[in-house]
């Protein structure tokens, strides 16, 4: 602005893990989604928490989110600070009726889940069997739990894939019958790059 300040960021997003229970192959995370070394603590991710305005909005991604023992701490947390201005984006198969109880007692914005297909395709994409019937449970159970309250918003999150483009307007679908809030797509990243926590000295030899 005029006075030559930088008003802080109005969205945060907190990687509180890169650890997984998939095995999706387009994943941006690469080899890294598997380890747990440098993660920060609770506490640590409480004093990052503290220093972000009441007026932000905060994202909780992964890796899968609720790997993490302490990610309900977390959200209960956030919530707090922001006054419920929150979003998880998770895969929805690890998810408990707990958690499901803490999310409705404490105010969140948005409900993300990954969907990419129908049933056993949906499964075969996530490398995971089941997958599907969690993660459609999930989504089905907060649903429930809200009754009439409007928060969270659901959402599916559908990356496009070759082998899931005829089933797009089933997941529309799904999402109409069990008035689900948003389906949003993305594409599948096609270059070689995958996100890495370590910062690199030799950038121009990389490039």
């Amino acid at each position: 602005n005029n006075t030559g300040k930088i008003l802080l960021p109005l969205r945060y997003i907190l990687e509180t893990t890169y650890r997984c229970n998939l095995n999706c192959q387009f994943c941006y995370l690469g080899h890294e989604k598997q380890l747990k070394k440098n993660e920060l603590t609770t506490q640590e991710w409480f004093n990052i928490i503290d220093q972000i305005p009441r007026y932000a909005f905060i994202s909780f991604l992964g890796g899968e989110v609720f790997l993490r023992k302490d990610m309900m701490e977390l959200f209960k947390y956030c919530s707090k600070r922001v006054f419920g201005k929150v979003n998880i984006f998770t895969n929805g198969t690890l998810v408990t009726d707990n958690d499901i109880d803490e999310l409705m007692k404490y105010k969140s914005l948005l409900f993300s889940v990954s969907l990419d297909s129908i049933g056993s395709k949906h499964d075969e994409i996530r490398q995971l069997k089941g997958a599907y019937d969690r993660t459609l449970s999930t989504l089905l159970k907060i649903k429930s739990k809200k009754s009439k309250k409007k928060f969270p918003l659901l959402e599916v999150k559908t990356v496009v894939l070759k082998d899931n483009l005829d089933d797009l307007p089933k997941l529309y679908k799904i999402c109409l019958e069990n008035d689900f809030d948003f389906i949003s797509f993305s594409f599948e990243r096609t270059t070689h790059f995958r996100q890495n926590p370590v910062l690199k000295d030799n950038i121009d030899d990389i490039f």
